[in-house]
């Protein structure tokens, strides 16, 4: 079971994108409703669907684990950053 609630899309823009920015990943439109998260040390990138009211904690979890997998950042990091 996943230890994140769901985020509204609104904190999630204003907060942690612009906090994944900061920490070297590079946010694109990807198609109608998603952004796409690619990482530029190694190109592999992480689809979220952002135009959705509040993205699921399951999302969460899997961009916790796609962050940790690619030392991007640690999963403290995440927990302080999605408090």
């Amino acid at each position: 079971m996943s230890g994140y609630t769901d985020i509204k899309s609104k904190k999630f823009k204003r907060d942690i994108l612009k906090w994944l920015e900061s920490i070297g990943l590079e946010i694109k439109s990807a198609g109608k409703h998603q952004i796409k998260i690619k990482c530029i040390h190694n190109g592999k990138s992480f689809p979220v669907p952002a135009n959705h009211p509040e993205i699921n904690k399951y999302m969460i979890d899997n961009l916790m684990k796609f962050l940790v997998t690619n030392e991007m950042c640690t999963k403290e990091e995440f927990d302080e950053r999605i408090k």
